[in-house]
């Protein structure tokens, strides 16, 4: 049973206003929680209101699945007037192939709407299985293994003194040592596990067939003993080359991205990712790409707040500085929903982020006369132009600019613009 979510939502027991579970799956979560808590990350706090005891999500984006329910939050961001699951699972799909935590080409984002027609951890899993049969495709990585044993027939090389010690009684067998050129290695003993990982959570119909079918591929292969000492072999030779797209995938689906818990017999499985960092390297991603002309630096950390005792503390690090000859100017991502006619609480921006980019323009940018930071917050039905400038003292200028994630391509050319003509 699949229950969707948003972030920063508000989940009920039973009933209740806005998203609710049944009783008996939240009560399933709220065991978990207070088994696991502190010592084990969650995307929800267990909290009271109205005198009822509630979930309140956070800014994490994914999935915890139990075997017979699957919570999925969803990113809180509102595709236009026709936005449903479907298209925020294609843009959270989107966005992490771009940025890299999901191996992937422009082609398999393009593609990313048909398969976010699934939950979110199908479709993840999805996207991981076509990449893992690309790489079966071209061929899995094999290498020579040296093996002892005793053997009816001579092969390899005939270990004579284990011959005279071992064998002296059973003479028709011969203690031998050969070489044989297997698949059994590392990588593949971790895709392998990723795979079974996948076969044992998914309950896509599709997904589950075209597991089965990958793991006859690694017929032979032995289980992975321990996963940091299997993380460590992996090569990065150029007979491996096309293996090293998935390996962030495969550790993840290992890792399962938080930390594995079980209740009695029925294990959650979860795989969470923080918004604002997802949303950060996806528009630096975009930049990089795209704003020609401009130098681009991320996490600049070059700068502090104060000093004492002569020592520098409280370290000043913008997500992006870009500069053109000697101007500079200050980039900084928000995951935060602006409404342009919410004059009364200031459209949304929060005081201690303009109280933030004070502090940036006036380290990073104080040999300019004209010092300009651009907040960058995702686009939505009620925030579509820019807004700004918050007038700061020392002539710095704050904007809120809009990024239109539905179409990122034109994101850093009308940025371009921007900065070109004011």
């Amino acid at each position: 049973m699949l229950f969707t979510v948003h972030e920063h939502e508000v989940i009920h027991r039973g009933s209740g206003p806005g998203k609710s579970l049944p009783a008996q799956v939240f009560d399933r979560l709220k065991q978990f929680y207070l088994e696991n808590v502190p010592n084990t990350f969650m995307p929800f706090t267990l909290t009271f209101l109205g005198g009822r005891e509630v979930f309140k999500v956070g800014n994490f984006v994914g999935v915890i699945s139990a075997p017979d329910f699957t919570l999925e939050i969803l990113p809180k961001v509102q595709l236009g007037e026709g936005g449903n699951s479907a298209e925020e699972r294609a843009l959270l799909l989107r966005m992490l192939v771009t940025v890299g935590i999901l191996p992937g080409t422009q082609t398999s984002v393009n593609a990313s709407v048909e398969t976010a027609k699934v939950p979110f951890h199908e479709a993840f899993f999805r996207r991981y299985l076509l990449e893992v049969s690309e790489v079966v495709r071209r061929g899995l990585i094999r290498h020579y293994t040296d093996h002892q044993d005793h053997l009816l027939s001579l092969k390899g090389r005939l270990d004579v003194s284990r011959q005279i010690r071992e064998n002296s009684v059973l003479k028709h067998r011969f203690a031998v040592e050969y070489q044989e050129f297997d698949r059994d290695r590392a990588e593949n003993r971790l895709i392998q596990s990723a795979l079974l990982h996948v076969v044992r959570n998914t309950r896509d119909a599709e997904n589950a067939r075209l597991t089965r079918e990958l793991l006859f591929a690694f017929e032979g292969v032995s289980p992975a003993r321990n996963l940091e000492d299997e993380l460590r072999k992996w090569a990065t030779d150029r007979n491996s080359t096309h293996y090293q797209p998935i390996k962030g995938t495969t550790e993840m689906i290992l890792r399962q991205q938080s930390p594995f818990a079980t209740l009695g017999a029925a294990s959650f499985f979860s795989l969470l990712f923080p918004m604002q960092d997802v949303y950060e390297q996806y528009v630096l991603h975009l930049l990089k790409g795209q704003l020609y002309g401009w130098r681009i630096q991320a996490q600049v950390s070059s700068k502090h707040l104060a000093t004492l005792q002569e020592r520098p503390i409280f370290q000043l690090r913008p997500d992006v500085l870009i500069s053109r000859g000697h101007e500079q100017v200050i980039l900084d991502t928000k995951w935060k929903r602006l409404d342009s006619k919410d004059t009364r609480n200031h459209y949304g921006i929060s005081q201690s982020d303009l109280y933030q980019m004070f502090a940036y323009a006036q380290t990073h940018l104080q040999n300019q006369e004209q010092k300009r930071v651009i907040l960058l917050y995702p686009r939505n039905e009620h925030f579509t132009e820019v807004l700004g400038p918050f007038v700061l003292p020392d002539r710095v200028e704050v904007w809120a600019w809009p990024v239109n994630l539905q179409h990122a391509q034109n994101v850093a050319s009308s940025l371009r613009s921007f900065l070109g003509g004011s």
